[in-house]
Parts: structure tokens; C-alpha cells; sequence
């Protein structure tokens, strides 16, 4: 028996021994199925085409797209190979269908796509075809942006002198210019800060998220979101139609011309305005504080406040409180 045991030692630190040494020379690798199984192979290339004039991207990756000296784009994949067809500067990025995953994810499986494009350049169009391309774009001057199959979106200091057209699971926009804004998705927290969309109405429609624009300029929008909050402060807008079926919406010292309206159902309203702007609040079952005028108990409480002034607020919830404070 003890010379059963020792055995089993000398086995187990020979296995310890030999299973370092695999590691050390990247012995655990992830494994995939495709018609068998093989081992997934890091793959890394670099091209340079002569010019880029416009981005089609269907890459099953997260894709960069940034402004630099020179055109380049660099390619850092596992298992699938993504194709990249060049037609006169119009580049096409495409993944075939992903394998099959088995077994334990040991490596880095990241798929990465970083695209430069050079100094001065305005690119005519950027397009997503495929829900599984996750983008980020930095510093760029595009002249149209269809972003209408996309995962997860980042827009930083972005240009765009046609309207932008958007959907993905979660959108970052800062510092982006458009004449407007279309946004419509199933599921994504969409946020917008120092972002200008002054030339049309812009609308940002998501069925379970959160929506929070900040210090952004719009010429009318619409927020809509159905499970889920809305924070708007330190915007201009000329006027706003924001709604939730379920959730709070926050208006935080916003710049306003004519008309603001906001509804939730079950939810509160909390503003931040000026003691100019006239108020028209309504609650079936809450509490109404405007300027620390006070109504509750009761169904179907109201209030009005400087019904005849240029700026309005009109609030409205089914269930919940609305608070009307001044602005500091």
C-alpha cells in the first residue's frame, strides 16, 4: 500500500512537472468544432491600402476606427479569418459564420479590428451589417453614418453632415455633430453628451434601457423608452417629447424654447427649472410640489403654474410624485 502511494506521488509531481512545461509553451489552447475538431490559432495581418474612402463592416470583432498619419488596417483574430476587399479605397470587412466553441476558453480569443484612416480625410460612408461587430469610432468626419446592425456603439468627437441613422445594444455618443439623430433599438442604455443634432428632429426610442443626454443641443427630440429611466439635464432643445411606461425621468436645467412634455406611468418626475417657465403637472396617485406649492391626496391631482408664459413644462404621471424645484 505505501508503495502504491508513493508511486501516485512520483505520478501526480511528474504530471505537475510536465503540465508546467505545457503551459509555458502555450500548450493550453481553446478548441473549436468545425467538421472536427482544431485548435485555435491566434492570426495577425496588417494591411496598407493607398487610400480609404468608405468602411462596410460585418466583422464578428470589436472594431476601431480612429484618425491617424497613415491608412492601415490591423487584424487580430482567433479561428476565423475576417475578408477584407479593397474596391478602389471602398473597404469591405466580413467575417464567415463563427465555429462552434467546446472545452475551456483558456487563451485570449479576442477578435480586433483597428482601422486608421489619415489626417484630413472625410470618409463618405460607414455602414454595419452585422450585430456581432462591436464599434468604436474616434475622431473622424464622415459624411453619412448607417449604423443600423451594430453591437455595442461608441461615437467620440465624430462628424457627420448627413442625419445619423443608429441601432445597437448600448450607444456612447460624445461630442458628435449631426443635422439629427435616429436611434431605435430593443434593448440598450443610450447616453449623449456634448453632442449637437440642431438641424432636424431627432428621435431615441429603446424598449428596456435607460436614456441620458447631457450638455447636447437638439432642434426637437423625442425620448421614448418603455422599461426604464430618462435623465436629461443641461440640454437646449426647442421643444421635447420624452416618455416611459415604466420608470423616473429627470430634468435637470435645461435650455428650452417652447414645450416640454413628459410621462411616465408608474414612476416620479423630478425638474430643476427656472421660476419663468410655466408648469402644468398632473398625478392619479402622488404628490404635486411645484416651487413648494403643495397638493396631494385625492385622485387626479393637478396644478398650474405661469399658464400664459413663452416656456412650458406639461408633467404627467399615473403613479408617482412630481417635484418643480428653482434653479440654483
Amino acid at each position: 500500500m505505501k508503495k502504491t502511494v508513493k508511486l501516485g506521488v512520483i505520478f501526480l509531481i511528474l504530471g505537475l512537472i510536465l503540465a508546467i512545461f505545457g503551459i509555458a509553451n502555450n500548450g493550453i489552447q481553446s478548441v473549436y468544432w468545425d467538421k472536427g475538431f482544431h485548435v485555435m490559432q491566434q492570426y495577425h495581418k496588417t494591411y496598407h491600402p493607398n487610400k480609404i474612402k468608405s468602411l462596410t463592416l460585418g466583422a464578428d470583432a470589436d472594431v476601431v476606427v480612429v484618425r491617424g498619419n497613415t491608412a492601415s488596417i490591423k487584424v487580430i483574430t482567433a479561428g476565423v479569418r475576417p475578408t477584407v476587399t479593397n474596391t478602389n479605397g471602398h473597404m469591405t470587412i466580413n467575417s464567415p459564420q463563427a465555429p462552434e466553441m467546446v472545452g475551456f476558453m483558456l487563451s485570449d480569443n479576442t477578435n480586433r479590428i483597428e482601422i486608421t484612416v489619415p489626417n484630413r480625410t472625410t470618409l463618405t460612408r460607414i455602414k454595419t451589417t452585422s450585430a456581432r461587430t462591436d464599434l468604436q469610432l474616434r475622431n473622424l468626419n464622415v459624411q453619412q453614418l448607417q449604423l443600423t446592425r451594430t453591437g455595442h456603439a461608441s461615437l467620440d468627437q465624430v462628424t457627420t453632415t448627413k442625419p445619423l441613422v443608429l441601432s445597437a445594444d448600448d450607444v456612447q455618443l460624445n461630442q458628435v455633430t449631426a443635422p439629427q439623430l435616429k436611434l431605435s433599438t430593443s434593448a440598450a442604455n443610450v447616453n449623449v453628451a456634448h453632442s449637437q443634432f440642431a438641424k432636424g428632429p431627432s428621435t431615441i426610442d429603446t424598449s428596456d434601457g435607460n436614456i441620458t443626454l447631457s450638455h447636447s443641443t437638439f432642434k426637437q427630440a423625442k425620448l421614448k423608452t418603455t422599461t426604464g429611466n430618462l435623465n436629461v439635464h443641461h440640454n437646449q432643445f426647442k421643444q421635447a417629447k420624452i416618455a416611459t411606461t415604466d420608470g423616473n425621468i429627470t430634468l435637470d436645467n435645461n435650455q428650452l424654447t417652447k414645450l416640454l412634455t413628459a410621462t411616465t406611468s408608474d414612476g416620479n418626475l423630478h425638474v430643476q427649472t427656472t421660476r419663468q417657465t410655466g408648469i402644468r403637472a398632473s398625478t392619479s396617485d402622488g404628490t404635486l410640489n411645484v416651487f413648494n406649492q403643495k397638493r396631494s391626496g385625492g385622485d387626479q391631482q393637478q396644478m398650474t403654474y405661469r399658464p400664459k408664459a413663452t416656456v412650458q413644462y406639461q408633467l404627467k404621471t399615473e403613479d408617482g410624485n412630481i417635484t418643480v424645484s428653482a434653479s440654483k
